[in-house]
Parts: C-alpha cells; sequence; structure tokens
C-alpha cells in the first residue's frame, strides 16, 4: 500500500508561488522545466527520508541551468523564443545534463567515502574494547569476563583446579 502524503499549507503556499512565478517568468520556466528533469527524477526516486540525493543532484543540475537562465535575462529580456533556442541547442543540454550527472557522482562518492570511514571507524573501537577487556581481566581477575559460573549470591562457584604434575 502506498502512503500519501500530504501537501500541507506550506506545500500548497509554495506550489502556488511556484506557478505565480512560472506564468510570470514563462521562458525561465521553460529552461528549468527542461533543464531540472534529472533533478526532479532524482527528487521522485530517492526513497531516503533526507532526500540527499534529490538535493546533491538538484543543486548540481540547478549550477548547470544557471548561466543560460542568467543569459535569457540580461541579454534577451524574457523572450520565451530565446528559452526555446537555448534548450533545443544540444551542447546546452548535454553541459546542464553533465553537471546533473556530477551531482551524481558527488552523492555516490561521498556515500562511498563515508561508510568507509565509519567502518574503520568501528573496527578501531573493537580492537580498543578488546584491549580495554584484556586489561581488566589481567588487572580483576577472569571472573570480570562473565565467562565462569555464579552461584545465587552472585560470587564464582569454585571450579577443580587442573591437574598439577606430580612432584
Amino acid at each position: 500500500m502506498i502512503k500519501k502524503r500530504k501537501l500541507g499549507v506550506k506545500g500548497a503556499l509554495i506550489l502556488s508561488v511556484t506557478c505565480l512565478l512560472g506564468i510570470m517568468f514563462v521562458p525561465v520556466a521553460i529552461v528549468l522545466t527542461v533543464g531540472m528533469a534529472p533533478a526532479i527524477a532524482a527528487g521522485m526516486l530517492d526513497k531516503s527520508e533526507e532526500k540527499l540525493k534529490g538535493m546533491t543532484v538538484g543543486f548540481m543540475n540547478f549550477a548547470g541551468c544557471y548561466p543560460y537562465i542568467l543569459t535569457l535575462i540580461a541579454r534577451y529580456g524574457n523572450d520565451p523564443e530565446i528559452a526555446f533556442n537555448i534548450i533545443f541547442q544540444p551542447i546546452n543540454i548535454v553541459i546542464i545534463y553533465m553537471l546533473a550527472g556530477c551531482g551524481y557522482a558527488i552523492e555516490y562518492g561521498i556515500v562511498r567515502l563515508v561508510a568507509a570511514f565509519l567502518v574503520q571507524s568501528a573496527e578501531r573501537r573493537i580492537k580498543d574494547i578488546a584491549k580495554e577487556q584484556e586489561d581488566m581481566v589481567e588487572r580483576w581477575g577472569q571472573e570480570v569476563t562473565g565467562d565462569i559460573p555464579l552461584d545465587a549470591h552472585g560470587f564464582a562457584i569454585p571450579q577443580p583446579e587442573t591437574q598439577k604434575p606430580a612432584s
């Protein structure tokens, strides 16, 4: 069963403002809609609660779109024809989508790097704990290991000593 998420007041406000800005700045909305497709896909496919993959890909994808949006607004004004010219030039789409791919690569690499660091840290901690246990046994005796049977009051049950060689 798919769990449906409600939009809420904050989400409805953001959606309304986004639609209003999209209507006011149609050329920018055209470039962003086509250019940010990888980020939208990453955000929808990312099932983690933090949505880090969607954010990483989204920021890098926006970095690829930004120069074209800036050129569109600064040089040509708010002209939809120029927006379509920008989108239909293959090199522009390749550059925008390559930066989205860099976002995927960054996310993949960072996840692997952090995982390797955590594994090494855990292994070092296990070794430290084993050393501390050895020190405790040396200082307090074998009773601290928990391997010796205890009586009802928590005292060690005397074990028969190993046979000593006859002298």
